[in-house]
């Protein structure tokens, strides 16, 4: 069975939305600044990091939205 993975760039721009999504002030401009970075340098994203922050911000927001898990899934399979 063939099975195609995400893209560090999709996984980037799920970051990015959840970002948007969960973060405020300097977590969302500290996170906004790796995801540019990693994405000019073609770097492998930080995903446990950010994974472990959301989980802190979700715990305290609000539940995610059926698109949320995706892009939140989408992460997991690039980076666990």
């Amino acid at each position: 069975m063939n099975r195609e993975w995400p893209t560090n760039e999709e996984c980037y721009a799920a970051m990015a939305a959840l970002a948007q999504d969960y973060f405020t002030g300097a977590q969302l401009a500290k996170w906004q600044q790796h995801i540019d970075d990693g994405l000019v340098r073609g770097q492998m994203p930080a995903g446990k990091g950010f994974l472990h922050e959301l989980d802190g911000a979700v715990k305290v927001g609000s539940p995610m939205t059926p698109q949320q898990k995706q892009w939140f899934d989408t992460i997991c399979a690039v980076c666990i």
